[in-house]
């Protein structure tokens, strides 16, 4: 399931997800909309604490100046019916924000194997700056962590399984991530 291109509903979810043995997403791009989120639910058995964590700054002097920082968390419960497959997420560098978020929640679950590069490691709220001549400058006015504490920024969400698709297999149109999640899936499905 492509879930940076294909609409996430309940009727998909109820019809398609709790019967399989496998699942694999691919996460690589920007998800079309928040319904991505509605799978997450029910990949977990157990509330789940956020694993990624933004801190807002709290700016009141020039020059960054005993700056403080708000740390924005939450949680997901669990939803039912639990989809028990084993579940395979593809990503890449083309993956941001959103998909950042998604990648962050379900790396480390049991059943989740996160495929390919690592994300683009640009997670955050969106400031504009309006320049003159119809320029505009856009960044992250967050710093974000992943849940063990370490950088988010530039560093993205790493993959359980490191694979960098190689020339010859984009000269001969191989998807090789997607290819390692499917073997792997039949191999694990017996």
């Amino acid at each position: 399931m492509n879930l940076s291109r294909d609409s996430v509903t309940k009727k998909l979810i109820e019809e398609q997800l709790f019967s399989a043995k496998a699942i694999i997403f691919d996460l690589r791009g920007y998800p079309t909309n928040d319904e991505v989120f509605s799978i997450l639910p029910h990949l977990i058995n157990k509330p789940l604490k956020k694993r990624q964590f933004f801190f807002i700054p709290q700016i009141i002097y020039p020059d960054f100046e005993k700056v403080g920082y708000q740390r924005e968390g939450s949680r997901t419960n669990a939803e039912t019916p639990f989809i028990k497959a084993k579940i395979y997420v593809l990503t890449d560098a083309s993956a941001q924000s959103a998909s950042e978020t998604f990648l962050a929640q379900v790396k480390g679950l049991p059943n989740v194997t996160i495929i390919g590069t690592p994300s683009s490691g640009t997670n955050g709220n969106i400031n504009v700056i309006y320049l003159p001549g119809k320029y505009t400058i856009s960044y992250t006015g967050m710093m974000t962590k992943n849940a063990d504490g370490s950088k988010h920024h530039l560093k993205g969400i790493i993959p359980d399984i490191i694979l960098t698709p190689t020339i010859d297999g984009i000269k001969n149109g191989q998807d090789e991530p997607l290819n390692l999640a499917i073997k792997i899936a039949k191999e694990q499905s017996r």
